[in-house]
């Protein structure tokens, strides 16, 4: 009869842990992306993109997200399910039909095996792709997006160290009365004055995709 219950023991042990343990990795996925909401506010600075970008930009954090939350998650799916064990008597009921500790453990190893075969997936494979994903997108939306935030008559910084002056702005995106302040090297400062420029995209030389922008003068 106990090896009638094995397999049904097996199966309500896993539940009980998987049901908790994804629970909880969507919730600490969840915490995890508003703490990264600031840094992509900081990407995104002066510059309004849609629903649709923003989304695909937290996408691409997922995969690391999962990497740090997963494994949490998990421990905390074992503890609700044997923690629940205890507090309800079934764990003394499994002991005095002759269930071992090793044996009721078993569901939790394996499932276990998963989560750090899962894990070590999402960081060597996964999460670097969404890396390079997530650099490609944002280059993406600010080439795209950019032209059309630049504001005039007003200093604006693009990057680090790159301040644009911009006198006025045609509908068809060209800037009149540029002023370029290129302070990213200290020792080499520059200011341009040049009467047009537009922004540009830099097109990959290999593989395609973004290399980045420039500002044509």
């Amino acid at each position: 009869m106990i090896r009638r219950t094995l397999p049904l023991l097996d199966r309500e042990l896993a539940r009980a842990i998987a049901i908790p343990t994804a629970l909880a990795a969507v919730l600490f996925t969840a915490i995890f992306a508003l703490f990264h909401l600031s840094r992509i506010a900081d990407v995104t600075l002066d510059v309004v993109i849609s629903f649709s970008d923003f989304a695909r930009l937290m996408a691409t954090l997922v995969p690391h997200f999962l990497s740090l939350t997963f494994p949490l998650a998990f421990v905390f799916g074992v503890f609700v399910a044997y923690g629940d064990l205890r507090a309800s008597g079934e764990w003394v009921a499994l002991r005095t039909i002759g269930v071992s500790l090793h044996r009721a453990i078993r569901p939790a190893l394996v499932l276990g095996a998963v989560v750090l075969a899962v894990g070590l997936a999402l960081s060597n494979f996964a999460e670097p792709g969404g890396k390079h994903r997530l650099k490609e997108l944002i280059r993406r939306v600010a080439v795209d997006v950019l032209p059309t935030q630049v504001r005039t008559k007003v200093f604006q910084t693009l990057t680090n160290g790159v301040i644009l002056y911009v006198g006025d702005r045609t509908a068809s995106g060209e800037l009149k009365d540029v002023v370029l302040i290129d302070q990213r090297n200290v020792d080499d400062a520059r200011t341009i004055f040049a009467a047009t420029g537009r922004i540009a995209r830099l097109e990959a030389e290999a593989g395609g995709g973004y290399a980045g922008m420039t500002i044509i003068l």
